[in-house]
């Protein structure tokens, strides 16, 4: 019976004391996140942070505050290692590492649909919602406006976000596009009708035909219905 007893209380105790370490242990990956999260002065509310591995600490020491090092910018990958120095009265009592995983969100376009190449982006192909932004490359977009002017630049998947890299300006002159062709020099100019053989932005140079003669010549783009042919 008294040996049952004392079983029942050495079980007691050892239940006590790992919960007691495991309470320490979850306090100080709670502050070892409140602390990432000043050290890369990230907003909680667009911003979560993970523990992802940290080792048993033996015996966790009586400590006044928590100072922490690592890499200087927020990782593009979400992933840091971080080390950790327990202080007391200023003097460092135990080091240690632990990798964490910085998850960022922010409100962004996403595709509502399958969008082709060189597609106008209206607003019914994209919506705003708020997604893991962590580890893109390119800037994610924001905002509609952004999309003024622009076609996208490849096949965009639905749900994928929409980043400065999956679109691009759409271009002046369109290739068999109908164009003026504008003849100068110094002493005259001269407007024929023309067809424009190839893409271009304003301030391009493109070859067009002269729809009247069929003579293919170069010339600049000026804007979305000529294009300039000087020393005639």
């Amino acid at each position: 019976m008294m040996k049952g007893k004392w079983i029942c209380l050495f079980m007691t105790l050892i239940i006590s004391i790992g919960s007691t370490a495991l309470q320490a242990s979850e306090r100080i990956e709670q502050e070892l996140i409140n602390r990432a999260i000043a050290y890369y002065h990230l907003d909680t509310g667009k911003a979560t942070i993970s523990v992802r591995r940290m080792p048993n600490l033996p015996d966790i020491p009586d400590y006044d505050s928590l100072i922490i090092n690592g890499p200087a910018e927020t990782p593009s990958g979400g992933l840091a290692t971080l080390q950790f120095t327990f202080m007391k009265a200023q003097a460092p009592v135990l080091q240690s590492r632990a990798q964490i995983k910085i998850t960022q969100y922010n409100y962004v376009l996403v595709a509502a649909e399958d969008i082709r190449r060189n597609e106008i982006i209206g607003d019914d192909k994209c919506r705003l919602e708020k997604s893991d932004i962590t580890g893109l490359v390119e800037a994610p977009l924001t905002d509609p406006a952004q999309l003024s002017g622009k076609w996208s630049k490849r096949y965009i998947r639905k749900g994928q976000i929409l980043t400065s890299g999956v679109i691009e300006e759409i271009p002046t002159v369109m290739s068999g596009q109908a164009i003026n062709i504008l003849y100068k020099s110094s002493a005259l100019q001269i407007t024929a009708r023309g067809k424009a053989l190839q893409t271009g932005y304003s301030g391009d140079k493109i070859k067009v035909q002269n729809t009247q003669s069929n003579k293919i010549i170069s010339g600049t783009v000026i804007d979305a219905k000529t294009v300039s042919v000087e020393n005639l």
